[in-house]
C-alpha cells in the first residue's frame, strides 16, 4: 500500500504495526480488504469509523498516537482500530475538517441557511447544537421553568405508559441537548422519577424483541451530573436513589460515572465513588483518573480479585498510558499474575520493538 495518496496522508504500515503488532494488523487487514468499513469521518486528529464485524462496531483512533478505543469487546487497539487506519490511508473518508473551513467561509446569511436547513430536516438536530446553553452559563428564573416545563411535559408522557423506544430516544436526546443547562436538581428530579415510578412505564424492556433499552438516558444525566460542582451531598442523594433502585435501572448512570470521559471532572472525589463502585470498577475509575499508583496498590493488595482479573487490569492500565515499565514487568519471569494468553501476546506485541532492542543489545554485549 502506498505510503502517500492523493490527500497527502503519509502513513506507512509500519507505524500502524509498531502500534498493534503483527497479528492484530493482520487480521484488521482482513476486514479492510473485505470491506467492513462503513464509514469514517476525521475531525482534527481523531477517526471515527464504523466497522461491522459479528456486530457493528463504533471506532474512534487517535492520530497523534494511532491508538484506538472500539466498542468490540477487544477495547483497545483492536483489528477494528486497524482496519480504520487502513482505509483512512486510502484516502477514503469524510473530511469534516475541510466542511468546518467551508463554515468559516460562509456569511451570517449563509449559516442561517445551513441551520435552517439542519432542523428543517429534523428538528431534533437542535439538541446537538449547543445554542441552548454554554457552560457555567447563568440561567435565568424564565428559562429555568421553562426547563422545568419541557421536563414535566415529558415525565407526564411516560406517567401514560408512552415510556416506548421512540420516547427514550427523544429524551436522551433532550438530555444531551440540555446538559450545560439542566441544574443538579433537576437531573436529581429526573433520575428519582424514573427509578420510582419505573412499573408505570415498564423497565424500558420491549417484551417482543426481549431486550432493554434507555441507557443512553442515564449515560447523558451522568454526562449532565459530573459537569457540576458536586458536593458530598450530591452523592448521599444519589447513593438514596441506588438504594430504592431495585430494578438496577441507574447502573448505566454508575458505570458511566467511571469511564474516561467523566473521571477527569470527578478527580479529587474518588473517596465518594468507592461506595458505589465494585473493585474492579473503583480500580478502572483510579487508573482514568490517572491516579495509577494508588490503582496498583490496589490491585497487589486486593484478596479478592481473581489473579487474571489482576493481570488484565494491569495490562490495561499499561496500555492506556503507555507504560512500558509496568508491562514490561507484568510478563517478567517474576510475575505470579494468571493470564489470558491472548491478552499476553497482547502486551508482547505492544513491546516487541523495545523486546527486540533487548536481544539485539545482549547479543552484542555477549
Amino acid at each position: 500500500m502506498n505510503a502517500r495518496n492523493n490527500k497527502g496522508i503519509t502513513l506507512q504500515e509500519i507505524d500502524i504495526k509498531r502500534v498493534y503488532g503483527d497479528t492484530i494488523f493482520y487480521r484488521g487487514q482482513d476486514y479492510f480488504d473485505d470491506d467492513r468499513v462503513t464509514s469514517i469521518i476525521k475531525f482534527k486528529n481523531k477517526l471515527t469509523g464504523v466497522v461491522e464485524g459479528s456486530d457493528t462496531y463504533k471506532t474512534e483512533v487517535d492520530l497523534n498516537n494511532l491508538r484506538s478505543e472500539c466498542s468490540c469487546p477487544y477495547g483497545i487497539n483492536c483489528k477494528h482500530g486497524v482496519a480504520v487506519l487502513l482505509q483512512y490511508m486510502e484516502g477514503e473518508y469524510s473530511d469534516a475538517d475541510e466542511v468546518t473551513k467551508r463554515l468559516d467561509r460562509m456569511s451570517r446569511d449563509e449559516l442561517r441557511e445551513v441551520i435552517d436547513a439542519l432542523i428543517s430536516a429534523n428538528p431534533s438536530n437542535l439538541m446537538y447544537m449547543g445554542i441552548q446553553a454554554e457552560a457555567g452559563e447563568k440561567h435565568g428564573a424564565n428559562s429555568m421553568e421553562a426547563l422545568d416545563d419541557q421536563i414535566e411535559s415529558r415525565l407526564r408522557r411516560i406517567r401514560n405508559s408512552q415510556g416506548d423506544e421512540a420516547f427514550a430516544d427523544e429524551l436522551a436526546m433532550f438530555i444531551r441537548g440540555n446538559e450545560n443547562a439542566l441544574s443538579k436538581e433537576q437531573i436529581f428530579h429526573i433520575l428519582e422519577f424514573l427509578v420510582d415510578n419505573i412499573e408505570e412505564y415498564g423497565y424500558f424492556y420491549n417484551d417482543y424483541s426481549d431486550s432493554s433499552y434507555g441507557d443512553e438516558i442515564f449515560e447523558n444525566l451522568c454526562d449532565a451530573f459530573v459537569k457540576k460542582q458536586l458536593e458530598e451531598g450530591d452523592f448521599a442523594r444519589l447513593k438514596e436513589i441506588s438504594e430504592r433502585d431495585d430494578y438496577d435501572m441507574i447502573a448505566s448512570f454508575i458505570h458511566r460515572l467511571s469511564e474516561i470521559e467523566n473521571s477527569e471532572n470527578l478527580k479529587g472525589l474518588e473517596h465518594f465513588m468507592r461506595d458505589f463502585l465494585d473493585e474492579s470498577s473503583y480500580i478502572e475509575f483510579l487508573i482514568n483518573c490517572g491516579l495509577t499508583e494508588k490503582a496498583r496498590s490496589l490491585i497487589e493488595s486486593s484478596e479478592n480479585l481473581q489473579e487474571e482479573s489482576k493481570f488484565s487490569l494491569c495490562m490495561n492500565t499499561g496500555l492506556m498510558l503507555g507504560d512500558k515499565e509496568l508491562l514490561h514487568r507484568l510478563i517478567d519471569k517474576e510475575s505470579g499474575y494468571y493470564f489470558n494468553v491472548d491478552e499476553k501476546i497482547k502486551v508482547l506485541e505492544f513491546l516487541q520493538e523495545d523486546i527486540f532492542e533487548d536481544e539485539k543489545r545482549k547479543s552484542n554485549s555477549g
